[in-house]
């Protein structure tokens, strides 16, 4: 269990410390130096834009208008500064996680780090509802580290899931996005649960 503490009341996940003294943080002011380290290491890491930026901040600021959707973020700090990072959702329609990012810096990397940062996504996510089907993800195809990232949720128990097999329309199955599941308990990812989960989630990401 990690346990957390946050940040603006400040909640941090300490059952599962990493052995290198890895403070787990729930982020919940936008203007905090712990998101704002955050979102620099998803710029730099990612390659996104002022405007990608700017997005990621309006949603964390407006999360509560996002309602019954959640925006979440937490944060590993190491002697006070942010070494990653998990940006995620919950999807209240379809009562299920979307990750959107997940950062760990190069050098704290093959620590234990990203995995204790989803485990503090999942314990956000039960402790909030009841019930939560899984995790979908979107691997972002920045060419720097894609190995590393398929590898890793891979190992986590995601499951590649072909858009271009469903027709969602040619705006997703042309997307080139890549996009993988964590389903948890006996959830199955049938084509019409699906659907239900794209709605939900263009609805929060076009807030």
């Amino acid at each position: 269990m990690v346990q957390l503490s946050t940040v603006q009341s400040a909640t941090s996940f300490k059952g599962n410390i990493t052995p290198t003294g890895i403070h787990y943080i729930e982020v919940t002011d936008p203007d905090s130096l712990e998101a704002q380290q955050a979102l620099l290491m998803c710029r730099i890491i990612f390659g996104l834009g002022n405007e990608e930026v700017a997005d990621l901040y309006q949603q964390l600021r407006d999360s509560q208008c996002l309602r019954p959707n959640k925006m979440h973020l937490v944060v590993a700090k190491h002697e006070g500064k942010a070494v990653g990072c998990v940006l995620f959702y919950h999807l209240a329609e379809v009562n299920m996680g979307f990750m959107d990012y997940i950062v760990v810096a190069p050098s704290y990397q093959r620590k234990g780090i990203g995995r204790s940062l989803y485990n503090a996504a999942i314990e956000i996510l039960e402790r909030d509802s009841q019930g939560i089907k899984g995790m979908l993800f979107e691997v972002h195809k920045v060419s720097q580290g894609l190995d590393k990232r398929k590898n890793f949720f891979l190992n986590i128990g995601a499951i590649p899931i072909d858009l271009s097999f469903y027709p969602l329309g040619k705006e997703v199955t042309h997307s080139g996005i890549l996009v993988m599941f964590h389903p948890w308990g006996c959830f199955r990812m049938t084509w019409p649960n699906l659907v239900k989960v794209f709605d939900n989630l263009s609805a929060v990401l076009n807030h």
